[in-house]
C-alpha cells in the first residue's frame, strides 16, 4: 500500500464507523441503506466491514442514507479537505 493509499484509508475508515453507528441508531438494515443509497446490500456490507474503501462521494451518500447529522459529515468533510485524519 502506497503512502497515498494509507492516507486516504486513515481519513476515510472513520467515516465507515460514523455510518454504521448512524444506521444502527436509526434502525435502519443493511438492506434499506443500500436501497436508500442505491448500492446492493453487499457492497454496504463490505464497506461497514471496512473490505472496500468507496470514493468520497460514495461515503457521502451513505451517510445522507444513513441519516448522519450534516455537522458531523461537514466536519468530516473539512478534515478531508484539509488533509488531517479524523476521528469520531
Amino acid at each position: 500500500m502506497t503512502d497515498h493509499e494509507k492516507k486516504r484509508e486513515a481519513m476515510l475508515l472513520p467515516f465507515v464507523d460514523v455510518i454504521a453507528s448512524a444506521r444502527e441508531a436509526h434502525h435502519i438494515t443493511q438492506q434499506e441503506l443500500a436501497l436508500r443509497a442505491g448500492f446492493s446490500k453487499k457492497y454496504v456490507s463490505l464497506v461497514e466491514h471496512g473490505w472496500r474503501l468507496p470514493p468520497l462521494e460514495s461515503m457521502i451518500m451513505l451517510c445522507a442514507a444513513a441519516q448522519v447529522p450534516r455537522k458531523i459529515v461537514e466536519k468530516m468533510l473539512k478534515a478531508v479537505v484539509d488533509g488531517l485524519e479524523w476521528r469520531a
